[in-house]
């Protein structure tokens, strides 16, 4: 029962300091505050007078229009109304946890074209960098095969609730293939994703509309359609180009409804032409195939952008709806960093994409250059893969070799684990597209933020501190054996060596250490043995471990957030686990300096290893082999010196 003292309202006042204002990822910060506590809280915007928003919806917040300079008023009431306001106010002090500058592009550009035959140009938006040449693949999307029979407004509301859980599946099992390929940092726009799809502002509208006799499908589309015009509507075109989220979320559940389970497709490999895409489609895109992406809508700072540049796929959006005219196969010269597409390039501009790609990549197996500090000390810089394409990726980029293999793409998304001969194969793939350089191969690491139904994995209260890496798979060892053959298989006519994941005691090293020996006698192969430096435990005694590993490597992602108690994914701990605090960074001194001293390499990947300001931190620690998204592997070439 509600007392007056908990009826009154507290109010809290900021002016809104983020650089891009209150869209998705700042509003899924601030949903995520308010959830954690026993209140009632909206806001209004005080500047434009919008308002009041529920501050328990994503997209009632984000279609405030609040963008940086704006004063919003933030009212709670209820048992915890004092400690929500204290814990929002600490999230605008840090500036809603948004780290970086938006693009000055975005609040000019506007598409451009020059047509009229044979190498027509049209210049968008540059969303991610890289140059290709391929046909033009239309992006086609499922869709059922007749219409619905419409139930009662009971059925039709367990129809529409069903469909959202299903799209909410997808996109969490989406999000965990994205973090094992980019990291949990850009998997955590689809924790956005997946926050919207389960937003009031859009299910009570619609189940609303099916309790008056619509179909849900129906219901779904108009509140679909009404958000995402209030998107379309704020001043903003920034925030405006939030829209496609919401679009991207409609479609998904309009495809549950309907049964369309399938996910869109291209008619064979080649640059991708579509309207727009949403962030859950363009994480689900096998590189393998999506040479490229070219769409009508979108910006750079879109989450489907951001993806693409994660993932390493070139990119040019915002080019117009002229380009969805283009006749399918039409052969497209895309440069996703110039922001421009050439429809059907003539033999010049072919022959000018031929000579800078054999200036940029030389003989695709060819070493890169030898990169080396300005006083002239020798830097390994490799790449971090998480599939053959990847691996693809990294040659033409000119890696050093495969600093991190995360081998969870074989694992994730299956009903049993990987046989040994598809692991074989597709190690043996990655290791050929090398050329001869060397791949580190890490070991399974299950468990966390990366869950595997088949696994025998009891349910945890704090998964990120519970059975996860090498504790899981000490438990699961036929699973660990196996992959181990497979890996020395490999390694038999192969530079790959094999690094354990999440080894935090000694015992741990030396209990997985001898399961390779045994398997390394049973075949005759040897390899080089490594760990995973990601506790503050492993990092302090890196001096007991030396001497017994092969070399180290040291995952910034993970030792970050257990040095800083801060989970990666948890917006409203984004400053802590995001940049080098200087604890992490004097850990990673003391494990350069524990290694040197018993001639023991150290590599160091994770987000730190592809932030350039600050290479010359981690080179003063020590660090002189980083490994990077593939895509980073020439600019951070370029922040090291020479």
């Amino acid at each position: 029962m509600t007392t007056p003292q908990s009826d009154k309202w507290h109010e809290l006042r900021i002016v809104v300091g983020a650089a891009a204002g209150l869209h998705a990822r700042p509003a899924a910060a601030f949903v995520h505050i308010v959830c954690g506590f026993d209140a009632d809280v909206e806001v209004v915007n005080l500047t434009t007078g919008r308002g009041p928003a529920p501050a328990s919806s994503i997209t009632s917040l984000a279609i405030l229009g609040v963008v940086q300079g704006h004063e919003i008023s933030v009212r709670a009431r209820g048992g915890g109304a004092r400690e929500v306001l204290s814990a929002l106010a600490a999230l605008a002090e840090r500036g809603f946890d948004e780290h970086g500058a938006l693009p000055t592009q975005i609040l000019h550009h506007q598409p451009t074209v020059n047509l009229g035959g044979p190498g027509d140009v049209i210049r968008g938006f540059a969303a991610a960098p890289g140059v290709v040449l391929g046909p033009a693949r239309k992006l086609r999307r499922a869709v059922a095969g007749g219409p619905r029979p419409q139930g009662t407004p009971t059925q039709e509301a367990a129809t529409l609730t069903g469909a959202i859980a299903l799209a909410q599946e997808e996109v969490r099992r989406t999000r965990d293939v994205i973090a094992s390929q980019a990291g949990p940092e850009h998997a955590a726009i689809l924790d956005t994703q997946v926050m919207i799809l389960g937003d009031t502002a859009l299910s009570e509208p619609a189940l609303a509309a099916i309790q008056d006799g619509v179909a849900a499908e129906d219901a779904w589309k108009a509140a679909v359609g009404a958000v995402v015009a209030q998107y379309q509507a704020l001043p903003d075109l920034y925030q405006r180009a939030r829209a496609s989220d919401i679009q991207e979320v409609g479609r998904q559940v309009l495809g549950k409804i309907a049964g369309a389970a399938a996910p869109p497709t291209l008619n064979g490999p080649g640059i991708l032409i579509a309207p727009d895409l949403g962030p859950a489609e363009t994480a689900g895109l096998d590189p393998a195939i999506v040479l490229g992406i070219a769409t009508a809508g979108g910006g750079p700072t879109s989450h489907s952008s951001i993806l693409a540049r994660a993932l390493g796929v070139p990119a040019v959006v915002g080019l117009g709806d002229h380009i969805l005219t283009v006749v399918e196969g039409t052969p497209l010269l895309l440069d996703g960093a110039a922001g421009t597409l050439i429809i059907d390039p003539d033999a010049r501009a072919i022959a000018a994409y031929e000579a800078q790609q054999a200036t940029r990549i030389g003989v695709p197996v060819a070493r890169g250059p030898r990169t080396v500090t300005w006083s002239g000390e020798p830097v390994i810089v490799s790449a971090n893969v998480g599939t053959v394409a990847d691996a693809r990726m990294a040659a033409e980029y000119r890696a050093d070799g495969i600093g991190l293999l995360r081998t969870e793409f074989l694992f994730a998304g299956r009903a049993t684990p990987p046989t040994e001969a598809e692991q074989v194969h597709a190690y043996r793939e990655i290791a050929e597209a090398m050329g001869g350089r060397p791949v580190t191969l890490r070991t399974l690491d299950a468990g966390g933020d990366k869950p595997l139904a088949y696994l025998d994995h009891p349910a945890e209260a704090n998964p990120m501190l519970g059975l996860r890496g090498i504790r899981l798979l000490l438990r699961q060892r036929e699973i660990l054996r196996t992959q181990l053959r497979a890996a020395l298989r490999v390694a038999a006519d192969h530079p790959l060596r094999i690094m354990f994941p999440m080894v935090t005691t000694i015992e741990e090293w030396r209990e997985v250490r001898a399961i390779l020996g045994e398997e390394e006698a049973a075949m005759g192969v040897d390899v080089q043995a490594g760990m995973m430096v990601e506790t503050p435990a492993a990092a302090i005694c890196a001096d007991a471990f030396a001497p017994e590993v092969d070399f180290f490597s040291i995952g910034t992602n993970d030792l970050t957030q257990y040095v800083m108690a801060a989970d990666r994914g948890n917006p409203a701990t984004g400053h802590l686990a995001g940049p080098l605090h200087a604890a992490v960074l004097r850990l990673i001194e003391e494990v350069c300096a524990a290694a040197a001293d018993h001639g023991r390499p150290v590599s160091l990947c994770g987000e730190l290893a592809g932030d350039p300001e600050v290479i010359g931190a981690l080179l003063l620690a020590g660090v002189r082999d980083l490994s990077v998204a593939p895509p980073m592997v020439a600019p951070i070439r370029s922040a090291i010196g020479i």
